[in-house]
């Protein structure tokens, strides 16, 4: 996935730990605009910490279960750009 996105994106920086992710997010201090993307197992305890954050345009999250992750994520629309368990759908986004 790593390989695909970086073409496409001007920047790309992955976490492995949500507390060094969040940290990061809140330490950019320039007009950074970020489009995120989170795990299904990961996004709802994130995306509570970074929906309000003005640097945060655009959020998708990759699953094996979209239906699972469609239920909860629906709240966090219009930033929530959408649930895909497919590599190929999420990139044409």
């Amino acid at each position: 996935m790593i390989n695909t996105l970086n073409p496409i994106v001007d920047y790309l920086k992955v976490f492995d730990c949500v507390d060094e992710c969040i940290t990061y997010i809140n330490s950019i201090t320039t007009e950074t605009k970020i489009l995120f993307i989170v795990s299904g197992q990961l996004g709802e305890s994130v995306i509570i910490q970074i929906y309000d954050s003005s640097k945060i345009i655009s959020i998708y999250v990759f699953c094996y279960d979209k239906m699972k992750h469609e239920t909860w994520s629906i709240q966090y629309k219009p930033k929530l750009q959408g649930v895909f368990n497919d590599k190929d759908e999420l990139y044409a986004k």
